[in-house]
């Protein structure tokens, strides 16, 4: 892949993986189907292979129209009207000096207000206002960790030039981590949404990429065995 199209391909990925949460989320696939689609999403490499993932998912409901912005109608100049507007505009902009400070407030705090309605979700992975945002669960800090400590334990296999079998095995853990994470997501925008998300999924997932942890452990192990002394 071209290296100038890795952004692209990047960002097709990440709204396609985010689709597939949402209609999880939705009720509209299984947790086999989550598993298996945002597995084939982290693999793909085109964008036509990353919406085939999704052509038959029910797209997403469209956004209303904006409101319409009134036009002002042009009014007839009248003799005296001019001096009269004139006037207006002196004695407003004098109440206006004299509440700036209020005014200023006002605009301060819906600032802050719509600063703290816009903060990054953790759990979930996103910046959803419409729904409140859960802690992050035991297991889902546990699959976290495993997936820092393989992401670790790449770059250090990495240093030996391993062979391509050890590497694999490494990169097999990451991929499980990487679904296993969008796995966590998916479920906590359940429990944001008021369902209640599958613990006993999340934590067999959990076991899996301890053994994974595992498996890296002792595939660096044997690179760094490999290595001429």
């Amino acid at each position: 892949m071209p290296e100038q199209l890795e952004p692209m391909i990047e960002a097709v990925r990440e709204a396609c993986i985010e689709q597939i949460q949402r209609q999880y989320a939705l009720g509209r696939l299984t947790q086999d189907d989550l598993d298996d689609r945002v597995g084939l999403a982290l693999q793909a490499r085109t964008p036509s292979a990353l919406a085939a993932l999704t052509a038959d998912l029910t797209p997403p409901a469209p956004a209303d129209p904006p409101a319409p912005v009134p036009v002002p109608v042009p009014v007839k100049s009248e003799p005296g009207r001019r001096r009269r507007t004139v006037l207006a505009i002196a004695g407003a902009a004098a109440v206006l000096a004299a509440g700036v400070g209020v005014v200023g407030l006002a605009t301060n705090t819906a600032a802050s207000s719509q600063a703290v309605a816009s903060v990054y979700c953790e759990s979930t992975g996103r910046d959803d206002t419409a729904q409140p945002c859960p802690p992050r669960s035991a297991a889902q800090i546990r699959l976290d960790a495993y997936a820092d400590q393989l992401q670790i334990a790449r770059g250090d296999i990495e240093m030996y030039e391993p062979s391509r079998e050890l590497l694999a095995r490494v990169e097999k853990g990451i991929r499980l981590a990487e679904v296993a994470q969008a796995r966590a997501r998916a479920e906590a925008l359940i429990e944001a949404a008021g369902g209640k998300p599958d613990t006993a999924a999340l934590e067999k997932l959990a076991l899996e990429l301890e053994a994974a942890v595992r498996d890296s452990a002792e595939a660096l192990a044997e690179a760094a065995a490999a290595q001429p002394r």
